[in-house]
């Protein structure tokens, strides 16, 4: 999660450097590091959604109660990164 942050932020100053000095390669390098930060917010944004929900092992009377339950499970479960 840093890492991405932190590349997001360096890319978008190198881009900013690049079009202040007028150089097309520091601005593609910036775009670059950018594009990184991207697939690195892409990528943590799938390893949250690809993971099971808990399943509810008790019957609920209500539909409330199912998916306040189901949430609850859900973010207690949460790891870290997430």
């Amino acid at each position: 999660m840093r890492s991405m942050v932190v590349l997001a932020l360096v890319g978008g100053w190198t881009v900013f450097a690049g079009r202040m000095m007028e150089q097309d390669a520091v601005v593609t390098l910036g775009s670059g590091i950018s594009l990184l930060a991207g697939l690195l917010f892409l990528f943590n944004i799938g390893s949250c959604s690809s993971r099971r929900l808990p399943c509810v092992r008790r019957r609920c009377s209500t539909r409330a109660q199912a998916d306040d339950r189901i949430a609850t499970n859900f973010t207690r479960s949460r790891p870290s990164g997430c």
